[in-house]
């Protein structure tokens, strides 16, 4: 399981890429949490062991972050991939407004990493599927 040992991968970081434990042409779930969140933060409960491995920087702390494992497990197949996006330190409160300034960077962000997994050719659009939760979730209208 992966989960322990996550991988931080970087826009254009072949080497990062290679080392990870990437599935290639694996479906790709993208996660983003909201407004003055982060992955350590709790969401609602209720939680169980996961299987699903998580495949890239994530804080396996976070209750709706384990369920969404959960659901994976029951739902999903075992070539996923997760990738966890946190721009916490852009989100903080009580700075409202300023996190919603940087929507546009974070979505961009998001765009580059996708496009250089696209190109690398270890994932199709068609395989990936954005989670954002409130203002997380406006991100995917960016890349």
């Amino acid at each position: 399981m992966n989960r322990d040992y996550p991988t931080e991968l970087f826009i254009n970081g072949m080497y990062t890429l290679q080392a990870s434990n990437f599935i290639p042409n694996g479906e790709l779930k993208i996660l983003c949490h909201g407004f003055a969140s982060s992955f350590i933060n709790p969401f609602p409960a209720n939680t169980k062991n996961s299987k699903v491995e998580l495949r890239f920087r994530n804080l396996i702390r976070n209750k709706w972050l384990l369920q969404l494992t959960e659901y994976l497990d029951t739902y999903g197949s075992s070539s996923i991939n997760v990738i966890v996006m946190d721009w916490s330190l852009l989100a903080l409160a009580p700075f409202y407004f300023s996190a919603v300034e940087h929507i546009p960077m974070v979505g961009n962000q998001i765009g580059k990493l996708i496009t250089f997994l696209i190109e690398s050719q270890y994932m199709t659009l068609d395989k990936v599927h954005f989670i954002g939760h409130s203002l997380g979730g406006k991100c995917k209208n960016i890349f």
